[in-house]
Parts: C-alpha cells; sequence; structure tokens
C-alpha cells in the first residue's frame, strides 16, 4: 500500500504532522473496518508484484541448466527441448547417468530401512530377536527401465540357457526375487510340469534385407532423421518408408 499526500502543482508541502496522521488513517483502515475517508489531497495506490513473471520457467532456465549439467544431465531431458544445444546423443547419455544416479540413490534408501528393520527386530542389542536375521523382510522397490535394460536381460538368459551364470541371478536380471518366488510356489495347487522346445524363427522367411533396425540405447543419431532420409524424394519417389 502506497499513500501519497498533497498537490505537486502546488508549492506548499506537507509536514510530518500530516504525514503522520494519514498514515496512521490507513493502518486502523488495513486492520480495522478497511474504510479510509480523506480530502481529495491524499491518494492511495495497492502494489501487488506479477507473480506469474516471478515464477516463471524462463527466469530460472539459466540456474536449472548449471544444474543439470553439474549433475551430468541435459536441458533436453527435463524440458524436451534442444535450444541449449542437447541433442539426441546427449540425451540418450543423460538417461544413462540418470538411471545410474537413480540406482544408486534406491540402494542406499534401501540399505537404510533394512538396517532400520533389524533394529526393531532386535539384532545388534541385548536380548533375545523376534526372529532370524535372515527372515527380516527386505527392503526394494520395483525395477526402473530408463536405460533400455532388455539386451542386458537377453544376454543373460542365453548365458543361463547355457549354464554360464544361475537361475537366482537370471532372475534377479529380470526383477524377481527367487526366494520369495520359492515361498509362493509352497502356497500353489500342484501342478503337471511339461517341458517343450522352443524354435525362435524370428526373422525367417519375412524377406527382408539389410541392416536389422538398432533400437534407442544402440543409436548415437536422431531416429527423426532417419525417418525423414526413408521419405520419398525426387531420386526415390516410393521412398523406404
Amino acid at each position: 500500500m502506497h499513500v501519497t499526500y498533497g498537490d505537486s502543482k502546488s508549492d506548499v508541502m506537507p509536514d510530518i504532522t500530516q504525514l503522520n496522521a494519514v498514515n496512521a488513517l490507513f493502518r486502523r483502515a488495513m486492520t480495522g473496518s478497511a474504510l479510509a475517508t480523506t480530502n481529495h489531497l491524499c491518494k492511495a495506490e495497492v502494489i501487488q508484484p506479477d507473480l506469474n513473471e516471478m515464477f516463471s520457467d524462463d527466469k530460472y532456465r539459466d540456474v536449472n541448466a548449471e544444474i543439470l549439467s553439474a549433475g551430468g544431465i541435459s536441458g533436453i531431458i527435463v524440458s524436451g527441448r534442444a535450444e541449449d544445444g542437447s541433442n539426441f546423443a546427449s540425451a540418450q547419455v543423460s538417461m544413462q547417468t540418470a538411471a545410474i544416479r537413480i540406482k544408486q540413490a534406491r540402494d542406499n534408501f534401501c540399505e537404510l530401512i533394512d538396517k532400520i528393520n533389524l533394529r526393531l527386530n532386535g539384532h545388534g542389542r541385548s536380548g533375545v530377536t523376534h526372529s532370524r536375521p535372515e527372515n527380516v523382510p527386505r527392503f526394494t522397490y520395483p525395477p526402473v527401465d530408463l536405460a533400455n535394460s532388455q539386451k542386458f536381460q537377453e544376454a543373460c538368459l542365453k548365458l543361463w540357457e547355457a549354464g554360464v551364470v544361475s537361475t537366482k541371478t537370471m532372475l534377479q536380471t529380470h526383477g524377481y526375487d527367487m526366494d520369495q518366488e520359492v515361498e509362493r510356489m509352497k502356497h500353489d495347487p500342484p501342478r503337471e510340469k511339461a517341458a517343450a522346445d522352443v524354435q525362435s524363427s524370428e526373422g525367417a522367411g519375412s524377406g527382408k534385407v539389410g541392416r536389422p533396425e538398432m533400437d534407442a540405447s544402440e543409436r548415437t543419431s536422431d531416429p527423426l532423421k532417419a525417418a525423414t532420409g526413408k521419405q520419398p524424394k525426387p531420386s526415390n519417389p516410393e521412398g523406404s518408408l
């Protein structure tokens, strides 16, 4: 609230007594009945900042870019715009970096909760524990695939089929807990086991030639540019889409 008193066209200036009286008058109006009666020499104005401009994204764009660059993540991951020089390759690396950081933060939190559960169980204190340490529930998060770990899962499955890795390792890479599955199977009704040989015929007889299309994890260039190059052009009217 900005209150002025006096006439700018007049040579007579209000003294401190008049200004204090106007100040007291508007203070009572703002805390009481919200009504102030004055003469024509008094003018009041409510000054309020533009909150839309104060909290706009453009105001903090440079700060956000510095925070992201310090963490090894490009701005295109958050804003979806490549105005800061980000491209597909940098976005791909940023996704991998973000996945590693998220996984590390989750592992640290799970380790903390596991220690708390052990303390609640009585482990490490004098006295009798409530249950055996190996029976204390483990805190886990559902897997989040940001870096496209499908290739790693497929490679682990092939190694498991060749007998190189254990079944527990193979299940863990696919997000399954073997101990939990064993306990669940104890409560399942008996089922007849059947074995069948599955032969993969992917790509056989499809008539496709050339190199198979790469997924996002193997690319270093923007796939939209490849799609643009396949569109019809004077040298290839039918295109290659």
